[in-house]
């Protein structure tokens, strides 16, 4: 799928009868206006909003979409997702997260009442302690399309004395979305004092 229909897809603007310029300024303004909701990034300079007013003449939907994907998407550090395993214990849903921190593997265990709350007790295993104070799906393509549908999955989280921020996960399975969209909210929170001395974990 190209950047623009990524771009039109996650924002749900149709597009219909637009020009590029317009569909783009169209991104741009929703962007923006995320971007304002997620205030909770006081005190610091938000590069995001900075890079929009730099466009703000010539903006492109190829140029939200990389801006988007940059600021939500590719950052993998301290976090990065690498697979996980789902079971159930009775009622309790628990999860075996594999990933990298800092660049070395590690794999973390965790239980709660469903999939996110588990990921958020298996962080906690390693220091790393977060709160998942919103979460939202969309589909960025209808299911019939080949069968490549991909959801896509917003969260705000909050860390200790960090304020609050938005993670972004998109992927074909819902759950490693949500999972994806976990660790990059918490990747925008390690500028904040987000964890405390690293655990071992296996």
């Amino acid at each position: 799928m190209c950047e623009r229909n990524r771009v039109q897809n996650i924002f749900r603007f149709s597009g219909t009868g637009n020009s590029h310029e317009q569909i783009a300024r169209n991104r741009e303004r929703e962007i923006a206006a995320t971007l304002e909701r997620a205030k909770g990034e006081v005190g610091q300079t938000n590069t995001a909003q900075i890079k929009l007013r730099e466009l703000e003449q010539e903006v492109t939907a190829d140029d939200i979409w990389q801006l988007f994907s940059g600021t939500y998407l590719e950052p993998t550090a301290p976090l990065r997702y690498r697979e996980h395993h789902l079971y159930e214990h009775g009622n309790i849903q628990g999860i075996r997260l594999a990933v990298d921190i800092d660049g070395k593997a590690h794999t973390l265990t965790g239980e709660g009442n469903g999939p996110i709350n588990a990921a958020v007790h298996a962080l906690q295993t390693a220091g790393i302690s977060v709160q998942v104070r919103s979460y939202e799906e969309r589909s960025m393509a209808p299911s019939g399309e080949g069968g490549n549908a991909q959801a896509c999955a917003f969260m705000e989280i909050a860390g200790k004395n960090s304020g609050e921020y938005y993670g972004v996960g998109v992927d074909s399975n819902i759950v490693t979305a949500s999972l994806k969209a976990l660790l990059s909210g918490a990747n925008r929170l390690a500028s904040g004092q987000l964890r405390a001395p690293l655990n071992q974990a296996a």
